[in-house]
């Protein structure tokens, strides 16, 4: 819940490892932990429902010059959802979300950009990777994602799975170009901006300040500042113009919202625009960090 634990050393607790920094915190968690049953849900409710746990995590110049690791957790420590976490997020906000339990492991789609995605040959005439033909399947939580050891699914491979040949004790956390190219360029997570365009279309109607408040309020909890919205608003007039001036190509596509009941009073150009906007807001820091 907050990246690193009391005892940083996950895999060797006692002398060989860190010590805790807050051993007062670790021995009452663990008595409170035996007295209210060994409940998890009961200590996880406590942690979450803390003051530390609630707090901002802005830097602030103090916390940096006594404690710049912040061992100490004056503030909340900045968190980066993990891989299925991030999946599923994505998923849930666009309204796509198949939340079905159990069952066999699923084939969901791979991103275009993986050569011959659907045709993966390992050498004796079978597929290493044939998308499930339930487009239902494509939408389960990444916990039924079938794991092939050879083949990881691509679009969580950049964000630190877990190796499944080889034991985990803590997961890697890296930051790297290739995480935001990946959820940019990936047609599967731009598909899913279709779909929360769709989503927010519908639930806002037509007005443009209802749309841009429900976009926030979806995948942040929150109504967008005036100067974010002054921004977002810029950004729609000039990429409806770019797109405008698209359509006197030859080769025209335009991507517009999808899962809408009703698109007869709908502008493509305007609604093309606004899943370029839904894209781009969707692949934000906000959305992929706990602040």
């Amino acid at each position: 819940m907050f990246a690193k634990g009391i005892a940083g050393t996950v895999e060797d607790f006692g002398r060989a490892g860190e010590k805790p920094t807050h051993p007062e915190l670790l021995d009452y968690l663990a008595a409170d932990f035996v007295k209210n049953g060994w409940s998890p849900k009961k200590l996880q409710r406590e942690i979450v429902l803390s003051a530390v746990y609630r707090q901002s995590s802005e830097e602030r110049a103090d916390v940096v010059a006594v404690d710049p690791a912040n061992k100490l957790l004056a503030v909340y420590p900045r968190k980066r959802l993990e891989a299925e976490e991030l999946r599923d997020s994505l998923l849930y906000a666009s309204g796509e979300l198949d939340e079905t339990i159990g069952g066999p492991a699923v084939f969901p789609k791979v991103p275009s950009s993986l050569v011959a995605g659907n045709v993966l040959n390992n050498g004796q005439g079978g597929a290493l990777w044939e998308d499930a033909k339930d487009p239902n399947d494509h939408k389960r939580r990444s916990i039924y994602t079938f794991v092939r050891r050879s083949l990881p699914y691509p679009l969580t491979a950049s964000f630190d799975p877990a190796d499944p040949s080889k034991p985990h004790h803590k997961r890697d956390v890296s930051t790297t170009a290739l995480q935001a190219l990946t959820l940019f360029n990936s047609d599967v997570v731009f598909g899913w901006s279709q779909a929360l365009a769709g989503r927010v279309i519908s639930e806002a109607g037509a007005n443009e300040n209802a749309q841009l408040d429900t976009l926030y309020e979806i995948l942040f909890s929150r109504k967008p500042t005036r100067e974010e919205k002054s921004a977002l608003k810029g950004f729609l007039k000039e990429q409806e113009k770019l797109v405008e001036s698209k359509a006197w190509t030859d080769k025209f596509e335009v991507a517009v919202p999808t899962g809408l009941k009703d698109t007869k009073n709908l502008d493509p150009f305007k609604a093309a625009a606004f899943v370029d906007l839904v894209h781009a807001v969707a692949n934000s820091n906000e959305f992929a960090y706990r602040f």
